[in-house]
Parts: structure tokens; C-alpha cells; sequence
């Protein structure tokens, strides 16, 4: 009498290439760098330098002028850069069963966007 022979499964885990944990890494760091370049700038733009009669011949204000309106203004885009882009972060570097792609790269375009909206916000506040 022949056994019948019932298909094993095979559970193999998914690897990932190195080309694949290359781009996985890139992202976050992409996105960190534009953030902190825009935060930067934001601040600088914000901080007050002095020089008031300079300042007011220069349109859009130049760094450290007026910054009573503009500390208030670099001071929630700011915040708003850092919660996004710890998202992306945290969602691209993340353990594997945890990561989600699309989280990351949501997240981190989101960061990239209000970096720039946010540094060109303060420039013209």
C-alpha cells in the first residue's frame, strides 16, 4: 500500500537585498537633512541680529528682522517638521515586521513639504 504524501509547506522568510535596505535607509535621511536645513534656516531667519535701519529698506525682511512675527511662526513649523519627519523615521528604520512603506514615504513628503512651506512662511512673515 503506498502512503499518500501530503505537501509540506515551506515557510520562507522574506529577504531583503542590500539595494533594497540601501533605498530603506536613504529615505529617512533624505528627509531628515531637508528637515534640519529648513529648521535651520527658519530660526535663522528668526533670530533677532539687529539693525533696524537696514532692516527696513530690505523687502522681504532679511534675517533677524522682525522678529517679533516670526519667532511664534519658526516655532510651530518647527514642530510641525520634527513630528512628520519623526515619523518618517521612525516608520523607515523601524523593525521589519513593523515597517510599513507607505507610512514612511507619506510621512516623510509631508516633512519635506512643510519644510519648505514653513521656511518660506517665516521668510515672508
Amino acid at each position: 500500500m503506498a502512503a499518500e504524501s501530503t505537501p509540506q509547506r515551506l515557510e520562507v522568510e522574506p529577504t531583503t537585498s542590500g539595494a533594497a535596505r540601501l533605498s530603506r535607509v536613504i529615505w529617512p535621511m533624505i528627509v531628515a537633512l531637508v528637515s534640519i536645513f529648513a529648521i535651520a534656516g527658519m530660526w535663522w531667519l528668526a533670530a533677532p541680529l539687529g539693525g533696524e535701519e537696514t532692516c527696513r529698506s530690505i523687502l522681504p525682511a532679511g534675517p533677524g528682522c522682525a522678529p517679533d512675527s516670526r519667532i511664534p511662526n519658526a516655532s510651530m513649523w518647527s514642530i510641525a517638521v520634527v513630528l512628520t519627519a519623526g515619523v518618517s523615521i521612525w516608520a523607515g528604520l523601524s523593525r521589519p515586521r513593523l515597517r510599513r512603506a507607505w507610512l514612511s514615504r507619506a510621512a516623510g513628503a509631508l516633512a519635506i513639504a512643510l519644510a519648505l512651506t514653513g521656511y518660506w512662511s517665516v521668510l515672508y512673515s
